[in-house]
């Protein structure tokens, strides 16, 4: 097979009443997603049966706006309006997500959802005749959702993750997802305390099945969340989901901080 293609769902925001320091920096989480017209088997290949095609799209809905210049052209005359998945069933899943009780920093905002169509060789898939590929993006309006956690914001690149588990075996079978920041509250002697740690698994776990798609009707659309990689040729379903006690980093969390540094010289 040749042109195989998926689905890339990226979640990002920033923070609110923060201090100076992180203003201008900004978080994100993505999930990968395959998009099968048919059934969907736990190990298997990515289609090449779909490519984006050109659609306007300038949408205002209660609560968010969703701009792009891609739908999704199936087999035998089938389409998949992204659009109407970010509405209908990402924002939805997203919103209550990052709003769940004991999961994320009341200081976390939630400000874009993006879909990328994503090639074989990793890149965006442009909607010919655009030379460039592009999301179809959902930002939000208003005041956007956040987390609810009080107490003081951890530092960004210090992340709870996600890590995500197929029946496939060996490291193409496994992936993690980077989670926002939580706060002081959450940490119990240097480890993320049990009750938060379960939180954050509930919460990634009813989010993985929010994004998931079953069709009905005249459609035999089928969307599941999974783990693949270079080259972008096969996939393996997410089955489970673990969250670990110790904390991760991510140091590109912090490149748009910036600090105040103190310095003296020893006298001898």
């Amino acid at each position: 097979m040749a042109n195989e293609v998926h689905l890339l769902i990226v979640a990002s925001g920033d923070y609110t009443g923060s201090a100076t320091a992180l203003t201008g920096e900004t978080w994100q989480t993505g999930i990968r997603a395959t998009l099968v017209f048919g059934s969907v088997d736990d190990i298997g290949t990515l289609p090449n049966n779909w490519s984006p095609v050109p659609k306007s799209i300038n949408r205002t809905e209660t609560g968010w706006t969703i701009t792009g210049n891609w739908k999704i052209s199936g087999p035998s005359l089938e389409t998949w309006e992204v659009d109407d998945w970010l509405n209908d069933q990402l924002a939805p899943a997203f919103t209550p997500w990052v709003q769940r009780t004991n999961c994320f920093s009341q200081r976390v905002q939630l400000r874009t959802l993006k879909v990328y169509p994503i090639g074989a060789g990793g890149h965006v898939v442009p909607a010919p005749p655009f030379a460039q590929g592009s999301p179809v993006t959902l930002t939000y309006s208003g005041t956007p959702p956040g987390g609810a956690l009080g107490g003081a914001l951890l530092p960004p690149q210090l992340s709870v993750v996600a890590s995500h588990r197929t029946q496939q075996v060996g490291r193409r079978g496994r992936g993690r997802s980077f989670l926002p920041p939580g706060s002081s509250t959450q940490v119990a002697e240097g480890t993320l305390g049990s009750t938060y740690q379960n939180a954050l698994l509930a919460s990634q776990v009813t989010l993985l099945e929010a994004i998931a798609y079953e069709s009905g009707g005249p459609s035999t659309a089928t969307i599941r969340p999974i783990i693949t990689g270079m080259p972008f040729t096969d996939y393996a379903v997410i089955t489970s989901v673990e969250v670990d006690s110790i904390f991760d980093t991510q140091r590109r969390r912090r490149r748009s901080a910036v600090g105040t540094v103190v310095s003296d010289q020893p006298s001898y």
